[in-house]
């Protein structure tokens, strides 16, 4: 997925509705009309994605690392 940097907003400048309650909040972000789906934090593009599939932050750490030694050694 390709994306424009200069469209992209900063999440500092995306406002967070807290009266929502978290599971609207959630099904807002995963149909992907919530602003936090892809946004810019201190310079990085950040985006969000949700699967099928059971897929933590660590097995991603992992996958990544993984990819890494691969490459350089």
């Amino acid at each position: 997925m390709e994306v424009n940097r200069n469209e992209l907003r900063d999440i500092a400048q995306i406002p967070i509705t807290k009266e929502k309650p978290v599971r609207e909040k959630l099904e807002s972000m995963m149909s992907g009309e919530d602003a936090l789906t892809t946004h810019l934090n201190d310079g990085y593009v950040v985006r969000g994605h949700f699967g099928q599939e059971d897929y933590s932050a660590t097995d991603a750490l992992k996958q990544y690392l993984k990819k890494i030694a691969e490459l350089k050694y």
